[in-house]
């Protein structure tokens, strides 16, 4: 007797949820397609590998791999703290910036509530709040890639719960200015939950263009909460190592 399938036992949302597509490994396309020299570009990795000072504490660390971790972060907290000028209680972590996106959703996003995104946007900023029950309202990108801020904020008219975007945008890899960015921080209201990814953000800096998103936001008088990750810059993507600054040492995460 074949085992009976528990599907039908699942929320409607999450049956309706479409497979998130994580692409294949450099071992599953070398099977697929019988070829050895593969550059795997579909993830965003770092192909120069971590820092061989990375490594060397790795390795050094291998010995404790019995043991749990420090559930506080206590030494990396201390460490970025002082590195971003913030207090040690306005970071939090999770394997990886998605574990927080998905927790974020958990915690803030409730049956019929709306969070307001773009398109197309990473998949788990839809997927996440869909699973919930959520409203998606999703603002295209213009035909040139730009951000649509005036879409943006006709969709904050009537205040969303969440409003979550990359910027750098993953995939399309377009940023907003100072000026944009200004545009709406200044149409939110303390109903409303900024959620900044900024997976990228090692990468944007470089641009004299690019705003310092954490700085205007030490300014604002909304919760909000900016996402970043060691996976991409830091190639530390196995790791599974994200964080996030939040505008409150208050916010439940």
């Amino acid at each position: 007797m074949l085992p009976l399938d528990p599907t039908p036992l699942a929320r409607r949302e999450v049956r309706e949820l479409e497979g998130y597509n994580a692409g294949l490994s450099s071992e599953q396309v070398g099977k697929r397609f019988g070829v050895s020299k593969i550059a795997k570009l579909g993830s965003n990795e770092n192909p120069y590998g971590p820092s061989p000072q990375v490594a060397a504490a790795i390795s050094s660390a291998i010995i404790n791999s019995g043991l749990y971790p420090d559930s506080s972060c206590g030494l990396l907290r201390d460490a970025l703290a002082a590195r971003l000028e913030v207090a040690p209680e306005r970071l939090v972590f999770g394997n990886g910036s998605e574990d927080l996106i998905a927790i974020l959703c958990r915690v803030f996003l409730d049956h019929g509530d709306t969070l307001v995104t773009i398109t197309p946007a990473f998949g788990l900023h839809t997927l996440y709040p869909h699973s919930l029950g959520a409203h998606i309202h999703a603002v295209p990108m213009l035909d040139d890639g730009r951000f649509d801020i005036d879409g943006l904020l006709e969709a904050l008219i009537e205040p969303p719960r969440m409003l979550m975007f990359s910027s750098p945008s993953n995939p399309v890899g377009s940023t907003l200015s100072a000026n944009q960015l200004d545009q709406l921080l200044n149409a939110l209201t303390p109903a409303t939950l900024l959620v900044f990814d900024e997976a990228y953000y090692e990468y944007a800096q470089a641009s004299p263009d690019y705003p310092d998103v954490l700085a205007r936001l030490s300014q604002q008088q909304t919760p909000w909460i900016v996402l970043r990750t060691f996976s991409k810059a830091y190639a530390l993507a196995g790791l599974r190592l994200g964080y996030g600054i939040v505008s409150s040492p208050c916010l439940p995460i």
